[in-house]
C-alpha cells in the first residue's frame, strides 16, 4: 500500500508542476523549472539511496530510448564549448538535463509498479478532464452568439498558449481513444464519451490549425486500425460513436463560429495564405540558413535566439526576435548540429520502432498502437511548434516515453551496465541545476518588471533604480527578450544621468548579444546627451550601426533620424526612411516627415511629388497624427511653422501633466527648432528637469534664456532659478532669486519664499 500511495504521489508530484502560481516571474518556465529540478532531485535522491537495490542504475540503461537520449543530452553538452554565450548554453543545458532526470525518475517508478497502466491512464485522463472541463468552461463564458468568438486568449485554458493548450489535448486524444474501446465498465463509457465530445469540440475552438490537422489523423488512423486491423465487432460499434460524436462537434463547431468564418474548422485546415504559415516559412528558412554556416558544431543550445538576429534582422520589428524556430527538429540542428540533430531524430524512431515492434507480438498491441499515435501527435506538433521549450508539453512526453520504457521489459537486463555511472553525475549535479534554476527564477522576478517599464513607460522609466540594480547581470547574461542585462541596467542609469557607468554597461553587455544593436544604440545617446562625451560625429557612427543592425526598430531610427537632423542631412534621412517605412511605425513616418517638411520650409524648397505622396500614404496609416495633419497643411497648403511649434507645445504640455517629463522636455525641444526664442518652451523645459531632480540640466538650460536674452519680466525665470539653488542646498541665493522674483509679481516665487522662510527687508 505504502509504494502505491508513493507511486501515485511522485506522479501527481509531477502533474502539479503545471498548476504551481506564476509567482511574478517574467515567464511561467522560470518557476516550473525550479520546482521540477528541486522536486526531481529530492525524488532522485530518494530512489538512489533508498531504493538501489531495484534501481534504474542497474536495469535501465540497457533500454535503447534512454541510451540515445543520454547521447543527445551528451551532444548539447559538448556545443556548449563551442557556443557564442556559454551562460546561456549551460542554463539552457541544465534544462534539458532536468527533463532526462524526469524521464528516468518515471521510467523507475513505473518500471517497478505493478499497476502502471493503471497509474498511467489514471494521471493521463484526469489531466485530460482538467484541461478540457476548463477550456470549455472559458468558451461558455466568453461565447456570444450574436457576435460568435474569436480567439480569445483565455482559450489557452493553464497552459498560458492557445497552440500549447491545443496540442496538449491532442495528444491525449490517441490515449482516450483507447480507453473508450478497452473498457467497458458503463461509467468509464459515459466518462470516455463526454470527454472525448468535450476534447474534439475544445481543440476545434480553439482552432490551432496544427492541432485540428492532427487531430483529423487520429481520427483517420483510428478509423483504419479498428475497422481495417481490429476488426472486432464491439470495438468496431464503439469507434462508430466516437466517429458521430466527432461529426457533431465539427458541425456544432462550424455553425457556432458563422460570424468568424475563417475561424471556421473545414477554412482555418485549408487555407494557407495568412501571415502566420508565413511567419513560420522564415523561420524555417533562416534556420536551414543557421544548419548551413554551422553544419557540425551549430550555433550552441540555447543561442539560436541570439544568432537568430542576424538572419532576420531585415523584417524585425522592434525586438520581437525570432526565439524559436517553431520547429524543433531544425531548433536543434540550428544549435548543436547535423548529428545532433539525427540523435534527436532518432529517439523518436526507436520509440516508434519498439512500439511496432511490440504490436506484431499482439500482446496489448490495441495500448502499443494508441501510444505510437500519441507519439505521432508530439513529433507533429515538435515540426510546428516548440514543445521542447514548454514544461506543459514537455509533462506529456515524459509520462509517455518513461510509460513506454516501463512496458520494454525486453529491453532490460540484470548486467551493469557502463552508463549507470552517469547516476553519480547526475548527484553531482543536481544542486548546481538548482543553483541555475533559482538564478534564473530570481533575474525573472526583476525582469518582469523591467520589461514592462519599458515597453510601457519608454520615455521615463518608473521602476526604482534600486531594484535594478539587484539583477546579477552574469546568470542569466541576457534577459527573455534576449537584451543582456548588463544593457537593461545601461537604460536606467542613461536617464539617471550616470553616463560614464551606462557607457562600460552598453559595451559589457555587448559581449553577450551584439545583433540586437543596443550597444550602439546607447553610446549613440551618451555622445548626444553627454556634455564630456558630446560629439555628433560618434553620435552618428553608432546610430548608424545600430540602425543597420536592426532597420525597422523604432528607437533606433528615432535616435538616427535625432542625429541626421541636427546634422541637416536630409538625403541620408531619406534613404535609411525608405527601409525602414515598410515597418509601419508611426514614430519613424512621424519624425521623418515632421524632420523633411521642416527642413525645406526653412530652405524655402519647394515640395515635390515623392513629399505628397509618403504624406498621403501617411495620413492613410496614422489618421490621428495630428503632427503629421500639420505636416500636410504645410506641404500642401502653405500653414507657417506656429502649427508646428503649437503641435510640439500641445504634446509636451500634456506629457507634462501625465508626469512624462522627459518626454514633454523632448517635445518642448523639438518647438525650440521650429521657434528658438519663445522664453516659454525653456522655462518648461527648466521647470521639468528640476521635477525630476536633474538640477545641472535644469541650470543649462536657464542659461540657455540668459545667452538668448530672453529673460521675461513676469519672475517666472528667477523663480525656476530660486529652485535650482535650493536643489544644490544654497538657500542663500535661492531666496534672493525669490524675492526678485515676488517683486516681478510671481505668485510661485512669493509662495516660495514664504515656505522656505526666506527674510524680507
Amino acid at each position: 500500500m505504502l509504494k502505491k500511495f508513493l507511486d501515485y504521489f511522485f506522479v501527481a508530484i509531477l502533474i502539479s508542476t503545471l498548476f504551481i502560481p506564476e509567482a511574478g516571474v517574467v515567464d511561467i518556465i522560470n518557476i516550473q523549472f525550479l520546482y521540477l529540478i528541486i522536486t526531481q532531485g529530492l525524488i532522485f535522491g530518494y530512489l538512489f539511496f533508498f531504493k538501489k537495490e531495484n534501481l534504474i542504475v542497474y536495469k535501465i540503461w540497457s533500454s535503447k530510448i534512454l541510451i540515445t537520449y543520454f547521447l543527445f543530452i551528451i551532444i548539447c553538452g559538448i556545443s556548449i564549448f563551442n557556443s557564442f554565450n556559454q551562460t546561456e548554453s549551460i542554463i539552457e543545458f541544465s534544462y534539458y538535463l532536468t527533463i532526462f532526470i524526469t524521464i528516468l525518475n518515471y521510467s523507475h517508478i513505473f518500471i517497478n509498479s505493478e499497476e502502471r497502466l493503471k497509474l498511467f491512464l489514471f494521471f493521463i485522463i484526469s489531466l485530460l478532464a482538467l484541461e478540457s472541463f476548463y477550456t470549455f468552461w472559458i468558451f461558455l463564458s466568453n461565447y456570444n452568439f450574436e457576435t460568435g468568438l474569436n480567439r480569445v486568449r483565455e482559450l489557452q485554458g493553464f497552459s498560458y498558449n492557445q497552440n500549447v493548450n491545443a496540442f496538449s489535448l491532442a495528444i491525449k486524444m490517441p490515449i482516450l481513444i483507447y480507453f473508450s474501446l478497452n473498457y467497458k465498465n458503463k461509467y468509464f463509457q459515459l466518462l470516455a464519451i463526454l470527454l472525448f465530445t468535450l476534447t474534439t469540440f475544445n481543440i476545434l475552438i480553439i482552432s490551432s490549425r496544427g492541432a485540428m490537422l492532427t487531430l483529423f489523423f487520429v481520427i483517420i488512423l483510428s478509423i483504419i486500425f479498428v475497422f481495417g486491423y481490429l476488426k472486432n465487432r464491439i470495438q468496431s460499434k464503439k469507434m462508430i460513436v466516437l466517429i458521430l460524436l466527432f461529426g457533431t462537434a465539427l458541425v456544432t463547431q462550424n455553425f457556432l463560429y458563422s460570424q468568424k468564418g475563417e475561424l471556421k474548422s473545414l477554412v482555418r485546415i485549408t487555407n494557407y495564405n495568412d501571415s502566420s504559415v508565413s511567419y513560420r516559412k522564415n523561420l524555417y528558412f533562416e534556420a536551414l540558413e543557421g544548419i548551413k554556416d554551422y553544419p557540425l558544431t551549430g550555433v550552441g543550445i540555447g543561442n539560436w535566439k541570439i544568432l537568430s538576429i542576424k538572419y532576420a534582422k531585415d523584417r524585425i520589428e522592434g525586438y520581437q526576435v525570432p526565439y524559436h524556430v517553431h520547429n524543433d527538429f531544425l531548433h536543434i540542428g540550428a544549435e548543436i548540429g547535423i548529428i545532433g540533430f539525427l540523435i534527436f531524430g532518432l529517439i523518436f524512431v526507436i520509440i516508434l520502432y519498439t512500439l511496432f515492434k511490440l504490436l506484431k507480438k499482439k500482446d496489448n498491441f490495441l495500448l502499443y498502437f494508441f501510444l505510437a499515435l500519441s507519439i505521432f501527435v508530439y513529433i507533429l506538433d515538435s515540426t510546428l511548434n516548440f514543445p521542447r521549450a514548454r514544461i506543459y508539453s514537455q509533462i506529456n512526453i515524459i509520462l509517455l516515453i518513461s510509460f513506454i520504457v516501463g512496458n520494454t521489459s525486453f529491453f532490460l537486463s540484470t548486467n551493469k551496465s557502463p552508463f549507470r555511472y552517469v547516476n553519480y553525475f547526475i548527484l553531482i549535479f543536481l544542486p548546481f541545476g538548482t543553483y541555475i534554476s533559482y538564478k534564473v527564477y530570481k533575474s525573472s522576478v526583476i525582469q518582469k518588471k523591467i520589461i514592462y517599464d519599458f515597453n510601457q513607460n519608454p520615455s521615463n522609466y518608473l521602476v526604482p533604480f534600486s531594484e535594478i540594480e539587484e539583477v546579477d547581470p552574469k546568470i542569466p547574461s541576457i534577459s527573455n527578450v534576449t537584451f543582456p542585462l548588463k544593457n537593461s541596467l545601461a537604460f536606467y542609469q542613461i536617464q539617471n544621468g550616470e553616463y560614464e557607468k551606462a557607457f562600460k554597461n552598453a559595451i559589457d553587455g555587448n559581449a553577450y548579444n551584439p545583433y540586437l544593436g543596443l550597444m550602439e544604440h546607447q553610446l549613440a545617446k551618451i555622445y548626444l546627451e553627454y556634455d564630456k562625451l558630446r560629439n555628433i560625429d560618434s553620435a552618428y557612427k553608432y546610430a548608424k550601426i545600430s540602425v543597420e543592425k536592426l532597420p525597422l526598430n523604432s528607437a533606433h531610427n528615432s535616435i538616427f533620424q535625432m542625429v541626421l537632423a541636427q546634422m541637416n542631412n536630409l538625403n541620408e534621412t531619406k534613404t535609411y526612411f525608405e527601409v525602414a517605412k515598410k515597418a509601419k511605425n508611426e514614430i519613424i513616418w512621424q519624425n521623418y516627415i515632421s524632420f523633411s517638411t521642416l527642413y525645406k520650409y526653412n530652405k524655402k524648397e519647394q515640395f515635390d511629388n515623392y513629399d505628397k505622396e509618403i504624406i498621403k500614404e501617411a495620413l492613410i496609416l496614422f489618421p490621428e497624427n495630428e503632427l503629421i495633419k500639420k505636416c500636410n497643411l504645410i506641404v500642401n497648403y502653405g500653414e507657417g511653422l506656429i502649427l508646428l511649434a503649437n503641435e510640439y507645445d500641445l504634446k509636451a504640455t500634456n506629457a507634462f501633466n501625465n508626469k512624462n517629463f522627459q518626454l514633454a522636455i523632448e517635445n518642448w525641444e523639438e518647438a525650440i527648432k521650429v521657434i528658438e526664442n519663445d522664453d516659454s518652451y525653456y522655462l518648461n523645459i527648466a521647470q521639468s528637469y528640476l521635477t525630476i531632480q536633474k538640477s545641472k540640466e535644469a541650470f543649462e538650460t536657464l542659461n540657455r534664456i540668459k545667452e538668448k536674452k530672453l529673460i521675461g519680466v513676469d519672475g517666472k525665470y528667477e523663480y525656476l532659478m530660486g529652485m535650482y539653488y535650493f536643489s544644490i542646498q544654497n538657500t542663500f541665493k535661492a531666496c534672493d532669486y525669490f524675492k526678485k522674483g515676488a517683486e516681478l509679481g510671481s505668485i510661485d516665487a512669493s509662495n516660495a519664499s514664504q515656505v522656505f522662510g526666506c527674510k524680507t527687508n
